[in-house]
């Protein structure tokens, strides 16, 4: 939630000279607002509204919303209102390209926010330039959409995947366990974060005994648990999300795992909008932390608070 706001805020910036750029024939094109002022800029979010990541897109949607609410009350930009255009995906590629081409053909969109996965933000990436439009990535982690996938109409503001997994990895030597399982979501940050983490824990003196992938979405982990009991691990690497982590974490518990597991380390498993329903199940879990809630800086302060209220 950290990064949401200013990533707004520079779409917000960079909108003013692209919004004049276009045709004002062509129907993607922002039309006049009705009061005869200046033409609106319009972003559209597209976040997942079911599934395992629907937590998060609807945090992301909420973090624009506010950024534009203030952006809004001071002005707009340089005289132009901002209008959010709130479109929803299953997560799917093909829904989320058909959700954007529409907000930018028929609904005047330039920018793209709120798509969480690094599928659809790789998808999206691929069609920017023929749609014209920009989009700003503050959730999808592959470390391919800053290399291979990287597009010039695409803004990446969030650390990658492997970033987040070479700060884990500096803590593997001080930690007892020696034989690691990894339990990733089947997509593509699920399988960079197993390889990238793999490679690390070797490079720690660790021995990897076990990768198992379960696709978002999955709700019981019953036999990916057993596997884990089962492959003489004394350590898990957990790449699950959402209410996939949640599901994977209760059930954990329910198998009894961590009497055999002693170490648990997640990346993006344990996270802050998760910690109510997570509850105590996750107490002793090592996990990175991408915002902290109570940061004690006057930047946070502030948006903590408007973003409670």
């Amino acid at each position: 939630m950290k990064k949401t706001v200013p990533i707004a805020a520079l779409a917000l910036a960079t909108s003013v000279a692209l919004a004049a750029c276009g045709s004002s024939g062509g129907s993607s094109t922002a039309t006049e607002s009705s009061g005869g002022g200046a033409s609106p800029i319009r972003i559209a979010l597209i976040p997942p509204s079911t599934g395992a990541l629907a937590q998060y897109g609807t945090d992301e949607v909420k973090g624009w919303q506010l950024a534009v609410d203030e952006v809004n009350a001071a002005g707009g930009v340089d005289g132009h209102r901002v209008e959010l255009i709130k479109k929803t995906t299953d997560g799917k590629s093909g829904t989320t390209l058909q959700a954007a081409r529409e907000a930018v053909t028929k609904q005047g969109a330039r920018f793209i926010g709120a798509i969480v996965t690094s599928t659809e933000a790789a998808a999206l990436n691929a069609q920017l330039g023929s749609l014209g439009a920009l989009a700003f990535n503050a959730t999808a982690k592959d470390a391919g959409l800053v290399g291979s996938k990287c597009v010039p109409n695409s803004f990446h503001i969030v650390q990658t995947d492997t970033m987040d997994i070479n700060a884990l990895a500096s803590t593997l030597a001080t930690m007892p366990a020696t034989r690691w399982a990894i339990q990733a979501v089947d997509y593509s940050t699920g399988h960079s974060a197993a390889d990238t983490f793999a490679k690390a824990a070797r490079a720690a003196g660790k021995q990897v005994v076990l990768q198992q992938f379960a696709p978002l979405n999955t709700t019981d982990f019953g036999s990916y648990i057993t596997k884990l009991k089962g492959s003489g691990a004394d350590a898990v690497f957990v790449v699950e999300y959402g209410a996939d982590g949640v599901a994977f974490v209760k059930q954990a518990e329910q198998f009894n795992l961590f009497s055999q597991v002693k170490t648990a380390l997640g990346l993006n498993t344990v996270s802050e909008p998760l910690f109510g329903v997570l509850g105590d199940g996750v107490v002793g879990y090592y996990n990175n932390v991408g915002y902290d809630v109570n940061a004690d800086n006057d930047l946070n302060k502030k948006f903590a608070a408007a973003y409670t209220a």
